[in-house]
């Protein structure tokens, strides 16, 4: 175990960031990639800066930004503050001080004319944000998925638990084999460095069954598979309203549409329980 990046993980909660942030920072420190980024309130500068000190990663860039609610989704979208606007939230980015062959002088505005390429996001996934530039648009593509995803991918999962171990972006698609394999690289790294009680809630929440029902998505982290068959207790189920996961999603589900994923694959039927009891069967 990694005592630093443990320390570390264990302060993110504490400013803003949340654990969940650990995941950009150790790509990095590990040197899966070359450059990392954070946003966060900019009252906590000083105690990030040197976070990013005591892992030997160096800043090289650092932007104030206004940050405001995305009325279209339940995000929130980061701008440079135009008037009256309060410069409340902090760009960096980062890279590790022993990589001394990377471009430490790049601007601000290069950075974000190729965003996607400096973070070492694929190449799919970054086309696809281009295209589209709206987060509410992949939630929906999430939401009414039909080919087999990877529980990698699976950005739903920050609905329930906003913790969750993901870069900050949104792959093009739940089943895109570029993006699971870059989050493989990291939680290879991650696994033997982190204790393990910073990384359950977030696998459990990432490998949760999903299924939409009408104008709700519901989710339940705890289940059962047997055979063609997921069971999951009625208890333990979570639900949230469509419109707030992205207020431009207008249709609804009559029959349950379960959300696949590889490590659930092969069921056709899910079973509502309360305790041993089954209180309702659907075909999926």
């Amino acid at each position: 175990m990694n005592q630093k990046l443990n320390e570390i993980a264990k302060i993110l909660p504490t400013i803003g960031l949340g654990t969940r942030h650990i995941f950009d920072i150790t790509s990095v420190y590990k040197n899966i990639r070359p450059y990392g980024i954070l946003h966060f309130e900019k009252k906590y500068l000083s105690i990030v800066e040197k976070s990013m000190d005591e892992l030997s990663l160096s800043i090289f860039s650092k932007k104030y930004l206004y940050k405001e609610a995305d009325p279209n989704s339940r995000e929130g979208i980061l701008s440079l503050a135009k008037n009256s606007e309060e410069e409340n939230f902090c760009e960096l980015w980062f890279l590790n001080k022993n990589n001394i062959d990377l471009n430490r002088s790049l601007s601000w505005d290069e950075l974000h004319s190729r965003t996607g390429y400096y973070l070492s996001y694929p190449d799919c996934c970054v086309g696809a944000w281009e295209k589209y530039q709206a987060q509410n648009i992949f939630y929906e593509k999430y939401i009414y998925e039909t080919k087999r995803g990877f529980w990698q991918n699976n950005r739903l999962a920050s609905i329930f638990y906003p913790d969750i171990l993901m870069l900050d972006y949104f792959p093009c698609s739940l089943d895109c084999p570029h993006a699971s394999q870059l989050a493989d690289k990291i939680f290879s790294v991650i696994n033997t460095e982190l204790d393990a009680d910073l990384l359950n809630n977030s696998f459990k929440w990432m490998k949760a069954v999903y299924f939409v029902n009408q104008e709700y998505l519901f989710a339940s982290p705890e289940w059962i598979k047997k055979d063609d068959r997921i069971s999951i207790n009625q208890d333990k189920i979570q639900k949230v309203k469509l419109q707030e996961v992205a207020k431009m999603i207008k249709r609804s589900i009559d029959k349950i549409h379960l959300i696949p994923f590889e490590h659930y694959s092969g069921v056709a039927f899910l079973d509502i329980m309360r305790e041993d009891e089954i209180l309702a069967t659907f075909k999926v």
